[in-house]
């Protein structure tokens, strides 16, 4: 609560809310549909928001809660367990959740699905005792009148829940505060830049809750802040915002969000950038240790760990520690040893070629205050590794990975060497398999986990150190346990709009560049970001983040995925810019730690982002229905869905399109259409002819209809193809927006193709 950063303001979002406004404020009763604009808005001026049919829906006992909250209690009662025990289901991450109680004035209750006790009850100071109105498709609740001549309207979905108050007159504007009164395993609030984030007892990030925004009838903008005060029973939150000089009527926009990516700053390491970070499986705790602390490389010598109470401990230190570095490389070692090393880096004036192990202890399990760390210097035989800094270290399974990076001369290396702690022993594998003919630096690593197998990648980098002449790559590269090979080979994702249509004039691949970040996320796929490219005259910072599909294992090409790119409020949340971070996948928690990096030439972040994604699968079958397969089954099943749930089956829509076999474009079979529940299963069920000498595949594109209803189906003219650029459509994503696609060849007789992330 007492934390206060800067960040960047929020921007617009999806869709547009429709408000009536009267002499008085009122909006008037519709049927379906949307509600008339004021009096002298547009749809560019008004504030944007997505607006779903049956978010709001009313229990059994008349109550008024969004679909989340009922559903969430309809599947606890399904399952014969406590609504309240919802922490391990995944199909309830990031997915809020509200209740409204009787009348406006009564308020209503907000909290994260997975954690219901750590809820708000917000109720607004000041306001009248009016009963809500709910718009007949459930889009929208509206309480008419909630302050004089005001009416407030609530509309959002399952990670956002918007409140506008459309004031019609100067007069008429309510001094905008709330009451907020915490559940039980409610903790605090951490306050940046007019926005407030909440956390729960066990340290998870709940929501944030945004800064007000004002929109006028002449399209004039304003951005406030909150005022948070402690009160006897909770919180109190007033707006505190400008109208002075708004054309009226205003719309006033008060929003909880949950974001994809939430601050992580409670005992954060300072600022700093190069740190080598590390994953510990024996404690459950990220590690990170040193890194420059200015641009200007001063080094730091401590350690941070962030465990499974996600909070940081930092500053921590030991009798014997490692000397002070920056781009040095952290990897946990598992077996026998169990520990995580720590070798190389570029110390005060030289790189160095020392191994530490770094052997944390937790007298509690899981929370980080209770951690201690001892260091021991493990002697390094010679020949060995050597001095390197901006190199890889990673844990294959059975052994230790070193590889790449530069020499103390500048030069590039391109060797991989193997070290098995258990035994203390060292084995070059490689003098020349990794970083092309003049070595590689500057590049990201990660290891996917996958169950019990641990793969490793390296995207990017520099491949000429000594030269200003080499280039940036964005080449990915696995460890086959031999050697290094290039796995580039791509179907780039053609980018879609946040409605499923093709979005025009954009890259299909993560452009070339180095000292960028890279991680797994919780759906098996690598994601990346941020990162540097120069022309020999400036560099350039990169804000984006792309994820990247390893397909080898389903005979299909590998896949370049666009990452989410931040809307309205969520801007704020984004990583964005920022060079030479450290990203640690927390196995245990499933959510990816980055932190810090140079967010410009001078500037040192300390700025801890989570990431944490989450996801639904579907899979995609062909199954021939006649003999000789003149006739094809096309299938798409949404698992783990039925009609109580949130979404609901029917939520969920499929469209199917083939190949020609002539000149590769994609036709439409048939348009978008809802998925049934048969009382077992969610899916949407086509059968169609097959003609191998016409059609050589099929795909199906999904979607939420909840986020894209208003999606563009598929067509064959040259600014809207379904899906093209790749000769085998594989599963796709808009990177959490809901809307993805899958296909597969179209020769065996039957195949079924896991797909997931939308």
């Amino acid at each position: 609560m007492k934390n206060s950063k800067i960040r960047i303001a929020r921007a617009g979002m999806l869709g547009v809310v429709w408000l009536a406004a009267t002499g008085q404020g009122c909006a008037t009763e519709q049927e379906e549909g949307d509600y008339i604009a004021p009096a002298g808005f547009t749809e560019q001026q008004t504030q944007q928001v997505v607006m779903h049919g049956f978010n709001f829906l009313r229990d059994e006992n008349n109550v008024l809660r969004t679909s989340t909250s009922l559903g969430r209690q309809l599947r606890a009662r399904a399952q014969q367990r406590n609504a309240e025990e919802t922490q391990d289901d995944p199909a309830l991450r990031g997915k809020l959740e509200a209740v409204f109680h009787g009348t406006y004035a009564d308020g209503m209750t907000v909290s994260v699905a997975t954690h219901p006790r750590a809820s708000l009850r917000v109720v607004p100071v000041g306001a009248q005792r009016v009963s809500p109105r709910l718009r007949k498709d459930g889009a929208l609740v509206s309480f008419e009148e909630a302050f004089p001549n005001v009416t407030s309207a609530f509309g959002g979905r399952d990670s956002k829940i918007e409140e506008f108050l459309l004031i019609p007159t100067e007069r008429d504007v309510p001094t905008l505060s709330y009451d907020l009164q915490p559940g039980p395993d409610f903790d605090h609030f951490e306050e940046e830049e007019g926005r407030l984030w909440a956390y729960a007892r066990d340290g998870a990030g709940l929501f944030t809750l945004e800064p007000p925004v004002a929109d006028d009838a002449a399209g004039k903008r304003v951005l406030g802040s909150w005022k948070l005060e402690d009160t006897q029973t909770g919180f109190r939150i007033t707006a505190q915002i400008n109208l002075q000089g708004l054309s009226y009527p205003v719309l006033l926009d008060p929003t909880f969000e949950t974001p994809l990516w939430f601050r992580n700053t409670s005992g954060q390491p300072s600022s700093r950038a190069g740190a080598a970070g590390a994953f510990d499986l024996s404690t459950g705790c990220s590690l990170v240790f040193g890194g420059a602390i200015t641009a200007s490389f001063t080094l730091a010598q401590d350690l941070a760990v962030r465990c499974g109470n996600r909070q940081w401990k930092s500053g921590m230190t030991a009798g014997t520690m490692p000397p002070r570095r920056a781009y040095g490389a952290m990897a946990y070692h598992g077996g026998a040893t169990n520990r995580v090393f720590l070798y190389g880096g570029f110390g005060e004036t030289t790189s160095l070629g020392d191994l530490w192990r770094a052997d944390l202890t937790c007298s509690t399990p899981g929370v980080s205050s209770s951690c201690n760390i001892s260091w021991t210097q493990i002697p390094v035989p010679t020949p060995g590794p050597g001095q390197r800094f901006l190199h890889g270290m990673a844990w294959t399974g059975s052994k230790l990975l070193v590889f790449g990076g530069i020499k103390n001369t500048g030069e590039g290396l391109r060797d991989t060497w193997e070290y098995d702690a258990d035994t203390n022993t060292w084995t070059q594998v490689c003098t020349t398999c990794f970083g092309g003919a003049k070595g590689l630096y500057g590049f990201a690593s990660t290891t996917l986990v996958d169950g019990g197998s641990r793969s490793i990648y390296v995207s990017g980098g520099y491949n000429d150190p000594l030269s200003a002449s080499g280039n940036f790559l964005n080449n990915v590269y696995r460890w086959t346990g031999t050697t290094w090979e290039d796995v580039s080979a791509q179907a780039a994702q053609l980018p879609l709009t946040p409605n499923g249509s093709v979005l025009g004039g954009q890259p299909t691949a993560m452009a070339p560049r180095y000292l960028h970040w890279m991680t797994q996320t919780s759906s098996k796929t690598l994601m990346m970001g941020s990162g540097v490219f120069n022309n020999n005259v400036s560099d350039t910072y990169f804000e984006d983040t792309w994820m990247w599909k390893d397909r080898s294992s389903e005979s299909l090409p590998n896949q370049w995925i666009r990452g989410v790119v931040p809307l309205g409020s969520s801007t704020t949340n984004f990583p964005w810019r920022r060079e030479s971070a450290t990203a640690i996948y927390d196995e245990t928690l499933k959510e990816t730690v980055l932190f810090g990096g140079l967010t410009g030439g001078t500037a040192v972040s300390n700025n801890a982002r989570i990431y944490r994604s989450f996801e639904r699968n579907y899979t995609f079958t062909q199954t021939c229905v006649t003999t000789g397969c003149v006739q094809v089954r096309l299938e798409t099943t949404f698992p783990g869905l039925d009609e109580t749930t949130s979404p609901k089956c029917s939520d969920m829509q499929a469209s199917f399109g083939r190949q020609s076999t002539v000149n590769n474009t994609w036709g439409l079979i048939d348009g978008f259409n809802n998925a049934a529940f048969d009382g077992s299963s969610c899916k949407r069920t086509i059968v169609t002819a097959r003609i191998p000498s016409t059609y050589k595949d099929y795909v199906v594109r999904t979607r939420d209809r909840r986020y894209h209803e208003a999606a563009i189906e598929c067509s064959n003219s040259s600014t809207d193809q379904e899906i093209t650029g790749a000769a085998k459509p594989i599963c796709l994503s808009n990177g959490g927006e809901g809307y993805s696609a899958c296909g597969g060849l179209a020769t065996p007789t039957t195949l079924s193709i896991p797909c997931e992330t939308f």
